[in-house]
């Protein structure tokens, strides 16, 4: 049986594909600690997506129901999740049923053994010649559908599946419910079979790169999704490269072009320097809550906050005694249940403090600093 993770994994095929050399890098050297409640709020999200493409009752009846890793599913994740499972079913219908494949480990075995992962949603419509693919983002961060990567690297294994002869088209979408831009929700990208060669040779030859002898390391945006990023060398000389030449360039202001130049270096240059720092601050927190010192640097706790520490019913029958209403599509917070008059007291027997996260600060504490006399 297969690992759970590819080597080459479809999900990070936007940066093996301009850096093969992430992939050594990356196994070279142990990752860092990883904050996981983004990721198991993803799974969530991807299993109350599967509860409704199979038909899971009323939508509403899966909200508050418990996901397998323990998240609740809340309304914000089922409407989400709903707005991916009515597009597939719209599809389904128009192609007089069609089935969908959910959740479908495909392998990309014509483009390299290692490339294989699981797409979140396939239909095939052969009266029309059709493959429709969808991807689902949780996260916030935008995430373009055209020439995506990882698409691409689940169509040519959707496409082993089929074994297709002659010409088709493609449909593929990338369905992202929490992003704040004026763009849909649901993304698509459509091409036809005769499109797609030069992207499949494209995958194919980064592949073969990046598990080769002596693949390359090249910087860039796309550095932003690689673990390793605090230990590359071609990374941080980039970084130093832009900075420098951001100290020593001469700019005429009164030239308009030449002071677009100067931003566009600027911009680079702070881009770069900013994917390093994250990636430090990371690994830096992964060293202290290993109790690894770092002079000059600590985990002080965030903001905290209080929650109810009851489910919402015990919080509903709770203010209902007092004759006050405390539902607000979900119970409205321990502090507002205060201000609207409920004994502070009270209020602490049914919530409790959670303390923020911890998070990375310069420390204020001189002893910590080693200073030559």
């Amino acid at each position: 049986m297969p690992d759970d993770h590819s080597i080459l994994a479809p999900s990070s095929a936007s940066r093996w594909t301009k850096c093969p050399g992430s992939i050594k890098m990356q196994q070279d050297y142990p990752q860092p600690e990883k904050d996981q409640t983004a990721a198991d709020e993803g799974t969530a999200a991807h299993e109350a997506l599967e509860h409704l493409i199979a038909g899971y009752g009323h939508p509403r009846d899966l909200i508050g129901e418990t996901a397998s890793n323990g998240f609740v599913f809340d309304a914000e994740m089922v409407a989400g999740a709903q707005v991916m499972a009515d597009d597939i079913r719209k599809v389904r219908v128009a192609g007089g049923g069609l089935n969908a494949h959910v959740e479908d480990r495909t392998h990309a075995n014509q483009l390299h053994s290692q490339i294989w992962g699981t797409v979140d949603c396939w239909v095939w419509d052969e009266p029309n010649k059709t493959v429709y693919i969808w991807d689902f983002k949780y996260g916030r961060r935008y995430v373009p559908v055209i020439e995506n990567r990882q698409l691409l690297c689940y169509l040519a294994g959707v496409l082993v599946r089929l074994n297709i002869h002659g010409a088709f088209n493609v449909v593929m979408k990338i369905v992202q419910p929490r992003t704040f831009t004026p763009d849909s929700p649901i993304r698509e990208w459509k091409l036809s079979s005769s499109d797609l060669e030069p992207y499949f040779e494209e995958l194919k030859v980064a592949a073969h790169t990046a598990l080769g002898e002596n693949p390359t390391l090249r910087a860039g945006s796309h550095c932003r999704y690689c673990t390793r990023l605090v230990s590359c060398p071609t990374a941080i000389e980039a970084g130093q490269s832009l900075f420098d030449a951001v100290q020593n360039v001469a700019v005429d202001h009164k030239k308009p072009a030449d002071f677009g130049k100067y931003l566009d270096l600027l911009t680079q240059a702070s881009e770069m320097v900013e994917l390093l720092k994250t990636a430090a601050e990371a690994e830096a927190e992964a060293m202290l809550k290993s109790s690894t010192p770092i002079p000059g640097w600590e985990l002080q706790p965030g903001q905290s906050s209080r929650k109810w520490s009851v489910d919402e019913k015990a919080v509903l029958e709770m203010g209902k005694g007092f004759g006050i209403e405390l539902q607000n599509q979900k119970p409205i917070t321990p502090k507002q249940a205060e201000d609207a008059g409920i004994d502070p007291a009270i209020v602490s027997a049914f919530s409790k403090t959670h303390e923020g996260s911890l998070k990375l600060k310069k420390s204020k504490n001189l002893a910590k600093y080693k200073f030559n006399d």
